[in-house]
């Protein structure tokens, strides 16, 4: 089985937490998302790519993920072939 990126995000609505290794830019990835617009913290899986200001962006909708206190990246894994889904 593939070592899994185990990355942890605590996220700030003014910033980014400096202790995830972001992937690549532009980079599509897989990511377990905490989404809190409702406030009960509803987990996603879906795919995202960080764009060039370090901003999650969900790869379907296009929207930016981390807009409401309490939205975090839970963790997420590379889907490009030949990286073997390590950590960065």
């Amino acid at each position: 089985m593939p070592e899994q990126n185990k990355n942890k995000q605590d996220h700030a609505v003014d910033g980014q937490n400096e202790r995830l290794v972001m992937p690549a830019a532009n980079e599509i990835v897989a990511i377990r998302y905490k989404d809190n617009c409702m406030g009960d913290g509803q987990i996603i899986n879906l795919l995202a790519y960080v764009d060039r200001d370090n901003k999650w962006i969900s790869e379907d909708s296009m929207i930016e993920l981390l807009q409401y206190e309490g939205d975090e990246v839970i963790e997420w894994w590379s889907i490009t072939p030949g990286t073997g889904n390590k950590a960065a």
